[in-house]
């Protein structure tokens, strides 16, 4: 580990005030960022800051293992990502070096997936609604059809979500020709909750500002009444919509998953773990860039719980969001005539 404190002479006394700004700049346009308000700070400045934070006195100890593993991570020369995870799970709530934290992270994000970034920002320039497909490989020719029903006159692009199935590939990659992302997940049905996080990390830590409209392969949208720009403007005011499934007051079905899972071992096992939440079901729900943040950091912060939540993806949206302080709104998409359901065959004129 290097020593990080420095003696401190004249020059460093005269230039305090100076350096005091220079840092509430840096952390502040890290914070803006995560709301989406500016551009994201450079490694090298976000770099500065961590070493003077590393100088400093650490008597707070609810940072000392998130400044250990920062610490870790300017000793592999600002490369180990690995670390700077760490360093952000580490973090006891929201604060200014969680900020920092996160914005290097989505530096490093964007470095190493930079070719899949741009085909993405390309498709999204001039967009105010994603529409994410949330499908697999087997099933891609029904995303295909329900994406041609999504018309992108009025500012909505489409995209189609599937997974690697591949447990030894961290990457992502873009097919822009046909607006298909694959994402570093399982491609099975217990795998939906840690691909749909894969999907939100890429989506929060490479877009700016726009809203998203999740939906599922069997999702078309009604011609006659869906409407990106009136969608947009509810989402924007509620951050979060949908058919709301409150488990406090309804419970859950414990058993939606039985049959559809690939490992029979837990076809036969009951979800069992706590299901409390408010949440938008899973067929179609609508999120602003606010919910997109939230889940995009979630999908770093509560890594393990996306992991072991399985087929329940709307339940793990609902649960992170519901503890970033986002709770759904009752707008049930079906029923205003938004879109529909091709499995229920319903009137979509």
């Amino acid at each position: 580990m290097r020593c990080h404190s420095q003696p401190a002479d004249c020059s460093t006394k005269m230039n305090a005030s100076d350096e005091q700004k220079r840092i509430k700049a840096i952390t502040s346009s890290a914070g803006e960022w995560l709301n989406g308000d500016m551009a994201l700070p450079t490694l090298d400045s976000l770099e500065k800051e961590f070493l003077a934070r590393l100088a400093a006195d650490a008597s707070d100890e609810t940072q000392q293992w998130a400044l250990k593993f920062l610490d870790d991570y300017l000793d592999s020369g600002s490369t180990s990502v690995s670390s700077l995870e760490l360093a952000i799970r580490s973090t006891h709530r929201p604060t200014e070096l969680q900020a920092l934290l996160f914005a290097a992270y989505a530096r490093h994000f964007e470095k190493d997936h930079f070719e899949a970034v741009n085909q993405l920002r390309k498709l999204l320039d001039g967009a105010t609604l994603l529409v994410m497909h949330l499908s697999c490989q087997p099933r891609l020719e029904l995303a295909k059809s329900s994406a041609k029903t999504f018309s992108e006159a009025d500012g909505a692009r489409n995209l189609i979500v599937v997974g690697n199935g591949d447990s030894n590939d961290p990457r992502y990659h873009f097919d822009a020709d046909q607006r298909i992302l694959t994402v570093p997940a399982p491609d099975i049905y217990e795998g939906l909750s840690r691909k749909v996080a894969a999907a939100y990390k890429f989506i929060g830590f490479t877009t700016r500002n726009i809203c998203l409209l999740k939906v599922d392969d069997d999702i078309g949208a009604v011609p006659t009444r869906f409407s990106a720009g009136h969608l947009v403007t509810l989402v924007q005011q509620h951050d979060y919509l949908g058919f709301v499934i409150d488990t406090r007051l309804t419970g859950m079905h414990r058993w939606w998953h039985l049959g559809k899972c690939s490992d029979e071992k837990l076809n036969e096992t009951p979800y069992s773990f706590i299901g409390q939440a408010s949440y938008a079901r899973g067929p179609a729900y609508a999120l602003s860039w606010k919910a997109i943040s939230a889940l995009a950091k979630a999908s770093i912060y509560y890594c393990q719980q996306f992991a072991v939540e399985g087929g329940y993806e709307d339940l793990a949206v609902g649960k992170m969001l519901n503890a970033a302080g986002i709770h759904p709104i009752n707008y049930d998409l079906e029923k205003h005539g938004f879109v529909y359901s091709t499995d229920r065959k319903t009137d979509a004129s």
